[in-house]
This record gives C-alpha cells, sequence and structure tokens, in this order.
C-alpha cells in the first residue's frame, strides 16, 4: 500500500466519529426552512461556495464551451461512456460492501460486457441486455450502515456534500479497484483526467440549468444545497433521485 493510499484510509476511518454523531436527527428533514440540515459551518461553506462559483465561471464554464462547440457529438457520447466504465469496477464494490449482491453482480456484468464487446467501455451494450449502471458509492455504503449524515458542507470544486458524503470520497477512493490496478505510471493522472473530463462533459450538457441556477438566483448557495441534500437523501434511500426536486443538481456527484 502507498503512503498516499494509506493516508486516504486512515482519514476516512478517523473522519466516521464526526459523522455518526450528528446525522440521525435530519436525515428525514424536508426542505422547509432551516430544518433541511444542520448548517453549523454556514459562513465558512457560502466562502468556498463563492469560490466554486468563481472556479465555474473562469474555468469550468469556458472550458464547457469550449469542449461543446468543438467536440462531435459521438466523441462526447464515447468520452462519457469510458469514464463512466472507470467507476464500474468501484460500484461492484460498494455493493458487496452494502451486502445487495445482485448490484454488485450486475456491475461485474456490466463491467465484463462493455469491456469485451463494448470496445473497453467506449460503447455501452451492457445497458442494452439489462444490465444497467448502478448508484453506488462509499457514501451510500455508510448510511447503510447506520452512519449518521453529519452537518453539511461544501468541499472545494467538489460543491455540495455531508460529512459522511465527504468521508464517502475518500473512501471510495482507497477502495477503488481501478486505482489500485493502475500501473504506477498511470494511477496518478487516470483518475484526476477521468473526473476533469466528466466534470466539462456534464456541465456542457446542462448549461443552460446550471446557468440559470448559479447567475440567475438570488440565492445560488441556498439551491445548491436544497436541491443536492433531497436528491442525495432519495439516492441513498433507493429511489428516483431526479424525481424530486425539479430544480437541477448543480454539483452532480463524479465517478472519481
Amino acid at each position: 500500500m502507498s503512503m498516499r493510499k494509506a493516508a486516504i484510509v486512515l482519514a476516512a476511518t478517523a473522519g466516521l466519529t464526526a459523522c455518526a454523531s450528528g446525522g440521525a436527527r435530519t436525515e428525514g428533514a424536508t426542505a422547509a426552512g432551516d430544518g433541511l440540515i444542520a448548517d453549523p459551518f454556514e459562513p465558512a461553506n457560502r466562502a468556498v461556495h463563492g469560490f466554486n462559483k468563481a472556479a465555474d465561471r473562469f474555468a469550468l464554464r469556458p472550458a464547457a464551451q469550449v469542449y461543446d462547440a468543438a467536440t462531435p457529438a459521438l466523441v462526447k457520447h464515447l468520452a462519457g461512456n469510458a469514464v463512466g466504465h472507470l467507476a464500474v469496477p468501484a460500484q461492484a464494490v460498494q455493493g458487496v460492501l452494502r451486502g445487495d449482491l445482485r448490484s454488485a453482480a450486475t456491475s461485474v456484468g456490466r463491467f465484463a460486457v462493455n469491456t469485451v464487446v463494448g470496445a473497453g467501455g467506449l460503447l455501452d451494450p451492457a445497458t442494452e441486455v439489462g444490465l444497467p449502471a448502478q448508484p453506488e458509492d462509499f457514501g451510500r455504503t455508510l448510511a447503510s450502515w447506520g452512519v449518521g449524515e453529519g452537518p453539511y458542507v461544501e468541499l472545494p470544486l467538489l460543491g455540495p456534500s455531508t460529512a459522511r458524503d465527504a468521508v464517502g470520497r475518500l473512501g471510495g477512493v482507497a477502495l477503488d479497484p481501478v486505482s489500485w490496478a493502475a500501473p504506477a505510471a498511470h494511477a496518478e493522472w487516470v483518475p484526476p483526467a477521468a473526473s476533469v473530463t466528466g466534470a466539462v462533459d456534464w456541465r456542457a450538457q446542462n448549461m443552460a440549468t446550471v446557468d440559470t441556477a448559479l447567475y440567475g438566483s438570488a440565492d445560488s448557495y441556498a439551491i445548491a444545497k436544497s436541491v443536492w441534500l433531497q436528491q442525495r437523501r432519495a439516492l441513498i434511500a433507493g429511489g428516483d433521485p431526479t424525481a424530486a426536486p425539479s430544480a437541477p443538481d448543480i454539483y452532480e456527484d463524479e465517478p472519481f
């Protein structure tokens, strides 16, 4: 185990204590008023949100505009498939950890089919044969183990989160088979490159709705928190995270 990966594992383990004490009373809260979720770090969160908006305005949004204008639709489709394909092994691991062997088996089958028949993941025949992508991540796994969501936090460049999901991101990286199996020469750049590609592709696909939410609303911080949290809770509960609310998820989770 490398020192970097060992540090990730230790950080994820240490962070569970903070999550375990804070989430039970807010897990089922509605979006009404201040009862949505505990937000004791709101001043700092708003400062990070301002940084994230600036990063979007001056980096992500322009990159997405160039990408959308200069990249053929087929290439964008293949790039999206490739990024999603790299996330499948981690989804299989999380299915096992949650005790959902059906989800894990679906992910294993999906990865095998798309690797062999789908040109290494550029194509997605697995969905056509009944092996859809599984919405698994380590934050959801922690929730299934009874870890509370903890207070709300906004992460630099990553956007809305809870204490539990922040820990889940670290644990997800540590438990991702791709990061362990990748040759040393590629292990440091493949996940970040996939993350950047996925973020730019997602931003390009959601240009109008994200622009409206970030730059056309009186309080984009409140919108980001409300929409992300409701959709996140719907996903963890096993429902459709896009069913409610109808406003856009400003910072969608990336596979890495």
